[in-house]
């Protein structure tokens, strides 16, 4: 049994990743804590509420955290043409990323409307709570970190013994191979606080990174969600719905997706704790940018034989993709109602 906080930023994908674990009998969830990213940070607690909800799971303990980085305001790269683009599209408020880099909508599930909720906030700080609930169970909880890393980072801050108490991180960011999402070189979940990034890369506990290396091409195709669809159960019906839009995003920005299908980036965190056999991952040195006007937010790795870092990460580089969505419609078209 897998005893795990999930720290989110819940948005579509993020959706698939914590319905997966709240389905699958091999995943106990202690409790989920919400952080910006997919949308304001409030509006992450409320479809964590919902998501729960829905789930009949109200017993679970949830933790509104970080509602912006750990420096401030975000601050994403600015290649050419930036200050044109920002005024035609429009910055986001801070903690979010612009309208136009979202696949999640304003509120994190595209154009769902949330039904009116039994709870609508969440009590308690996040960052506290995640250090008291680990150190109370030392080497016994796992933290699936899908949204930015700034509650992991505080809580390192916070109480110097969390690093040795967390049985391990993994969490959905970063790349080493590929171009990034939301700058050349950079992905969303990092580049949107990279100095918790960098401090949470460097905590001492067991990590994996599941970044867009292998994200990005573990594709939900028109198969995949006809299957979903075809189950009919609440979870498949929500799902169906909030997913939509996010397709729509990608085949509107590549419209040879329509045929291939379109990332669900978060669902691997869940899958890889579930079966990390399906995975191929490479031990290495890896470390965020953080003071490039244009490189702020890469991952980097360092693969020379005479480094003088110890690699200190799991990257996973493959994935059997046929067997990874063969376990993800096993869970969350189940039956359950």
């Amino acid at each position: 049994m897998h005893r795990v906080i999930i720290d989110t930023d819940l948005g579509v994908d993020d959706a698939h990743a914590v319905l997966m674990a709240l389905l699958s009998p091999e995943i106990q969830v202690e409790g989920i804590t919400t952080v910006f990213g997919n949308a304001r940070v409030d509006y992450c607690t409320q479809n964590v509420l919902y998501l729960l909800e829905m789930m009949g799971r109200t017993a679970i303990e949830v933790r509104q955290g970080a509602g912006s980085p750990m420096m401030g305001d975000v601050v994403l790269a600015k290649p050419l043409g930036y200050e044109r683009n920002r005024q035609r599209s429009g910055m986001a408020l801070a903690g979010t990323l612009p309208v136009d880099l979202s696949p999640h909508g304003e509120k994190g599930l595209g154009d769902f409307e949330l039904p009116a909720l039994s709870a609508t906030t969440a009590a308690g700080n996040a960052v506290r709570w995640l250090v008291e609930t680990v150190l109370a169970n030392p080497g016994e909880i796992e933290i699936l970190a899908l949204g930015p890393l700034t509650n992991v980072a505080l809580a390192l801050r916070m109480e110097p013994a969390f690093a040795a108490a967390v049985k391990r991180v993994i969490f959905m960011g970063g790349a080493l191979t590929v171009p990034g999402n939301v700058g050349p070189l950079s992905t969303a979940n990092v580049t949107l606080d990279p100095e918790a990034a960098r401090i949470a890369f460097h905590g001492g506990y067991p990590i994996v990174m599941v970044g867009q290396d292998i994200t990005r091409f573990a594709r939900l195709t028109p198969e995949h969600t006809a299957q979903i669809r075809a189950a009919g159960t609440k979870v498949t019906r929500f799902l169906d719905d909030v997913t939509r839009f996010y397709g729509d995003y990608y085949f509107s920005r590549e419209p040879s997706l329509k045929e291939l299908g379109h990332p669900i980036h978060d669902m691997l965190v869940a899958a890889y704790l579930l079966d990390p056999s399906l995975f191929t991952t490479e031990k290495l040195y890896v470390t965020v940018e953080t003071e490039g006007a244009i490189t702020r937010g890469q991952t980097v790795a360092d693969r020379r034989e005479f480094s003088p870092f110890e690699p200190q990460m799991d990257v996973c580089v493959d994935v059997d993709n046929d067997a990874l969505f063969d376990l993800y419609l096993s869970i969350i078209t189940q039956k359950i109602e």
